[in-house]
């Protein structure tokens, strides 16, 4: 049996460390994020990828084209991304699923480039931290007091302000459920 090479060990415990964090990742958003409404800047991404979808369901192939270059000036690649997914696989949080995939594209490219650059040992360092920094996150959000579950706790001390629509949606009747949130639906 051939013995595997430096590079190749190092690009699996890469390969290995990605997969449990998008894993982690996959798991917080079905966990915290499923029924909960979007801070601003999801909604603004989920909303360019809803009219990129929209252009390719409506004009075809051109509609699409158009909707993809005429949005805001954000990032249009992730969008545009998640609308070939709602093709597939309908839904608000498909933009998760395809940031969680393009996270692991960015670590296993991060490596391929430090592997070249400095070697498989620093490779895999600096693509472990790019994961943690992309991929991490949620655990850190699991984790952390302002997470998720902290939201859960603020919403039950509303003395029966918060409502749930059969979207899912919190509204508040009477007030802000989070003072300076521009993600909460107010009556």
């Amino acid at each position: 049996m051939r013995r595997l090479s430096s590079a190749q060990r190092w690009a699996i415990v890469v390969g290995v460390g990605c997969l449990v964090l998008a894993a982690i990742q996959v798991w917080w958003v079905a966990k915290y994020r499923h029924g909960y409404s979007m801070d601003v800047d999801e909604a603004g991404y989920t909303m360019i990828g809803l009219n990129d979808y929209f252009g390719l369901e409506n004009h075809g192939l051109h509609g699409w084209w158009s909707a993809v270059q005429s949005q805001t000036p954000n990032a249009p690649l992730l969008p545009a991304t998640t609308s070939l997914v709602l093709l597939v696989s309908p839904g608000v949080l498909q933009g998760f699923g395809v940031l969680i995939a393009f996270g692991v594209l960015l670590t296993m490219a991060s490596y391929g480039i430090g592997e070249r650059l400095a070697g498989p040992r620093l490779g895999a360092v600096a693509a472990l931290a790019v994961a943690q920094d992309g991929l991490g996150g949620a655990a850190m959000a699991a984790l952390d007091q302002r997470g998720a579950p902290h939201q859960r706790q603020h919403e039950r001390e509303l003395d029966g302000r918060a409502q749930r629509d059969h979207h899912g949606r919190i509204t508040v009747v009477g007030g802000s459920a989070q003072p300076g949130r521009t993600d909460v639906t107010t009556r």
